[in-house]
């Protein structure tokens, strides 16, 4: 069984953590084989929330959408499948999206394809939909950015990383 644990603190006293200590932590952990992977987190201006209210998941990030979604499929280092759907006002879904995310390896690298397939939608959903393709681009250019920075400040990182982008 394996767990996950996130381990924060105040963003503004940062740094009183040396970060040769956390890297020495996390060296340490890799080694005895209790860490399989670890990363930093981004500013709490880039926050996501997610909520369960009367039994509705709802996710909100800095752009304010909410969603929910469930999990279809998880195939460790090799597929993730998923469905998500924004919601309006009332907290029904505009349109359901089936996700797919499938990693890799390339000449030494990992990548990462998206497909997003819609398979429900309304008549509201047509102005949303017309931007979710430059989300998605949007959001891996983030992702991208995010992995190549983890990469060079982390030389334990096994390797590196690219994201291919979004597939019809």
């Amino acid at each position: 069984m394996e767990y996950l644990c996130l381990v924060y603190l105040d963003e503004e006293r940062l740094d009183e953590l040396p970060d040769s200590e956390c890297l020495t932590y996390d060296a340490a952990i890799r080694k005895s084989g209790h860490c399989i992977a670890s990363e930093a987190l981004q500013s709490v201006e880039t926050e996501t929330t997610v909520r369960v209210r009367n039994g509705k998941v709802s996710v909100t990030d800095g752009t304010g959408y909410p969603m929910t979604g469930v999990y279809q499929e998880i195939v460790k280092l090799q597929r993730l499948a998923f469905t998500s759907a924004p919601l309006d006002k009332e907290g029904n879904p505009l349109f359901e999206v089936l996700n797919i995310v499938t990693f890799a390896e390339q000449n030494g690298k990992t990548t990462q394809t998206l497909q997003a397939r819609i398979v429900k939608s309304n008549v509201e959903a047509a102005s949303y939909l017309d931007g979710m393709e430059e989300g998605w681009t949007l959001s891996l250019g983030r992702l991208a950015n995010h992995l190549t920075t983890a990469v060079r400040g982390n030389p334990g990182c096994p390797r590196k990383s690219s994201v291919v982008g979004v597939l019809p």
